[in-house]
C-alpha cells in the first residue's frame, strides 16, 4: 500500500486541524477478560471491496472513512461484509516496525451491528485481553453531553501475518442506534491544536515561547518560568547566552554522582542563599524542574497528565504559588510535534525514536533534542537542575508507575530516589509503588532521562508511565482509565514534587528514607537484579535524631490527625 503524499507533511496536516476535547465528560468502562483466538482473514471476508484509499478517491454508497486530518492514521479500507470493514494502517516511517496508533473518522454509519478489524500492528503486547477497548467519539452522543468513551465487544487481538515481521490485528463489534458520524482511536486523541488551545487559555504571564522548529518546520512550544524574577522568559533570550556547546555521549561518572552526602536533603532544600552542590559550583539562582511529554507521539495520555500538572502549577492556589515561588520550571509539552501531527506511534519525522537520540543528537535530524541540551546546559551555568520527569504511556502494563535509577553503590541515593514514587501514592490511588522499577541503564543509555541525569547530575530523574488500559488494584481495580484520570495523575505529580522538595519536615519523605534502606552488601558484592523487600512500621519521626531519622513506636502524625500504618512493598526489577 502506497503512502499518501500528505502523510509526512505536518504543515499540510495542520490545514485540517481537529480538536475534540468537548464535551468534557468521558465515561469510563470496566475491564473484562477475553480469550483471544487465531483467525484466518478468509474466514470473515464475505466480500473484499475497496471503499477508502488515502491516495485516490473511491466512490462508495456506504459509510465514508477518512484519516487525512491532523493526527489521523487510516490506510486502505475494505468492506468485507454487509456491515463489516477491514481497516489497514499507514506504517510509521522507519524500519523498526512500530505502528500501533490509529485515528479515523467514519461518516454515514447507518443503524445496525458492525464488525471492524484493524490490521497493521507490530506489537504483540497489549491490554485488549483485559478488555481495553478502542476510544470512540460519537457526534450523536456529543449532543447529549458525552465525549470520548470506550466502545466495543467481542474483542480479539490476533496474528494477521506470519513471517520474519509478523503483523497483528484488533477486531471488535459495536452497535449504532441511529445514523451517526463516529471517530475511532487507539487512545484518547490529543492534537497539536488541542495543545495550542490549552496554552492560549493560560494567563498572559504564563504564555509559551518557542524552543525551536522541528524537521517539519513546526514550532515547538515551551515555557520557562523564572522563579527569581517571577515571570516567563523567552527561550531565545536564554539561548542567546549559550556560547559554543558540543554534545557528545556523556561519561558515566559514578564517582561524581556518589559524592552526594548524608546531608543531601538539607542541601537540596537550601535555596535562598544558593546551594553548594557536589560539583563544586555555587549557584545563586533558584533550582530548575524539567517536565516533558509526547516524546512518543502515540502516547497521548502523557499530554493529559501534562495538562493536569500545568493546571496545578499555574493555578492561583497555595500549591501553585509555592511551586512557582521556589522553583524555575522548564515545560515542553510536545517533544515530538511532527510525529503527533502526522499520526505516528513512535518515531519523529526523521524516522528515529526520539527517546533514543539524546547521547549525541544531530542538529538537523533531531533539532528538538539538540536545542534542549543547549538550553539545559545554559541554564545549569547559573542554577541547579534538581528534578526531571518525562510523561509516557505504556501499552502492556496497568496503573501508573515510574522508572528510576539503580544506585546500589550509594546508600543515600538508593533511599532518596525512592521518595518521589512513594509520595505519588499519597496523592492518587492510580499510582502503584510496587510496579516502580529502578533499572540497570545499559539498554536505556540513549533515553532522555538517562542522558540528562548523567550529564547534569540530576538526582531526581524519572519516567512516569501511564497505562493505556486502566487500573488493576485499589479502589479503581478493573476499571479503564479516562482523560480525567490522566489529568489527576498530572495533578498528583505536582503535589508529590511539592512534598518532596518543599517540606523540610515532611514525614512522608522521612518515612521513605528510613523505610527504604539499601540492601546489606558485603564488601565487593553487587546488588542482585531482583530485590524484594516488604517492611511494615508504625511510628513517628524522632526530631532529636540526626538525618536519616529514626522512629519511636508511636503513631505517625501526618497532615490529617488520624494515625496511619505505612506499608511499603518495593520491587526492583531489571526489565
Amino acid at each position: 500500500m502506497a503512502a499518501p503524499d500528505w502523510q509526512c507533511k505536518p504543515n499540510i496536516r495542520l490545514t485540517k486541524p481537529i480538536s475534540m476535547q468537548m464535551p468534557n465528560n468521558h465515561p469510563g468502562a470496566p475491564f473484562k477478560n477475553y480469550d483471544f483466538h487465531e483467525v484466518n482473514p478468509q474466514d470473515f471476508r464475505k466480500q473484499y471491496d475497496l471503499v477508502y484509499d488515502p491516495c485516490v478517491p473511491v466512490a462508495t454508497n456506504g459509510p465514508k472513512f477518512s484519516g487525512d486530518f491532523e493526527c489521523g492514521n487510516c490506510g486502505q479500507v475494505y468492506q468485507i461484509g454487509p456491515k463489516d470493514y477491514e481497516i489497514h494502517l499507514l506504517p510509521d516511517p522507519n524500519d523498526q516496525l512500530t505502528t500501533q496508533w490509529f485515528f479515523f473518522k467514519v461518516e454515514d454509519l447507518e443503524p445496525g451491528d458492525y464488525f471492524f478489524v484493524i490490521c497493521g500492528f507490530y506489537r504483540q503486547c497489549n491490554l485488549h485481553y483485559k478488555g481495553s477497548k478502542a476510544c470512540v467519539y460519537s457526534e450523536n452522543d456529543a449532543k447529549q453531553g458525552i465525549g470520548w468513551q470506550r466502545i466495543g465487544e467481542n474483542l480479539n487481538y490476533f496474528k494477521w501475518k506470519t513471517g520474519k515481521f509478523p503483523e497483528w490485528a484488533f477486531s471488535f463489534t459495536f452497535t449504532v442506534k441511529q445514523k451517526d458520524t463516529m471517530y475511532f482511536a487507539h487512545a484518547y486523541p490529543y492534537t497539536y491544536t488541542d495543545l495550542k488551545n490549552f496554552l492560549n487559555k493560560l494567563p498572559q504571564k504564563y504564555q509559551p515561547s518557542e524552543l525551536c522548529h522541528t524537521v517539519g518546520d513546526v514550532p515547538v512550544p515551551a515555557i520557562f518560568w523564572d522563579a527569581d524574577i517571577q515571570k516567563t522568559v523567552p527561550i531565545e533570550e536564554i539561548l542567546a547566552n549559550k556560547g559554543k556547546i558540543t554534545h557528545s555521549p556523556p561519561e558515566i561518572r559514578v564517582e561524581n554522582v556518589s559524592e552526594f552526602s548524608e546531608k543531601l536533603v538539607e542541601l537540596l532544600r537550601s535555596w535562598k542563599d544558593g546551594a553548594q552542590l557536589p560539583t563544586g559550583i555555587q549557584y545563586e539562582k533558584k533550582p530548575v524542574i524539567i517536565i516533558v511529554a509526547r516524546t512518543h507521539p502515540g502516547e497521548t495520555n502523557s499530554s493529559f497528565a501534562m495538562e493536569g500538572l500545568m493546571s496545578a502549577l499555574f493555578s492561583d492556589s497555595p500549591l501553585g504559588n509555592k511551586l512557582r515561588e521556589n522553583f524555575s520550571w522548564l515545560l515542553v509539552p510536545f517533544i515530538n510535534p511532527d510525529g503527533v501531527i502526522c499520526g505516528f506511534y513512535r518515531p519523529s519525522l526523521s524516522g528515529d525514536d526520539m527517546n533514543r537520540v539524546w547521547q549525541q543528537p544531530d542538529p538537523l535530524l533531531h533539532p528538538v533534542a539538540h536545542t534542549m541540551l543547549d538550553l539545559i546546559e545554559t541554564l545549569q551555568k547559573t542554577r541547579p537542575i534538581h528534578f526531571f520527569l518525562d510523561f509516557h504511556g505504556h501499552t502492556a502494563a496497568c496503573n501508573s508507575f515510574v522508572y528510576g535509577f539503580m544506585n546500589e553503590e550509594n546508600p543515600d541515593l538508593y533511599s532518596t530516589e525512592r521518595v518521589f514514587p512513594l509520595l505519588m501514592t499519597k496523592h492518587t490511588p492510580l499510582f502503584s509503588n510496587e510496579m516502580c522499577s529502578f533499572l540497570k541503564q545499559k539498554q536505556y543509555e540513549g533515553t532522555m532521562r538517562v542522558v540528562l541525569r548523567r550529564r547534569f547530575l540530576i538526582l531526581f530523574a524519572y519516567t512516569l508511565e501511564m497505562s493505556y488500559g486502566g487500573c488493576d488494584f485499589g479502589p479503581r481495580r478493573n476499571t479503564q482509565f479516562t482523560i480525567h484520570d490522566y489529568r489527576e495523575i498530572g495533578d498528583a505529580t505536582a503535589k508529590a514534587i511539592a512534598d518532596l522538595l518543599l517540606l523540610p519536615s515532611s514525614l512522608a519523605s522521612r518515612e521513605a528514607m528510613l523505610l527504604m534502606p539499601p540492601p546489606d552488601l558485603k564488601q565487593n558484592q553487587t546488588q542482585q537484579e531482583d530485590v524484594n523487600a516488604t517492611i511494615e512500621i508504625n511510628g513517628k519521626a524522632d526530631e532529636k535524631k540526626p538525618s536519616f531519622f529514626t522512629f519511636k513506636p508511636d503513631d505517625i502524625k501526618v497532615e490529617k490527625p488520624e494515625a496511619v500504618k505505612l506499608v511499603l512493598n518495593q520491587y526492583t526489577k531489571d526489565m
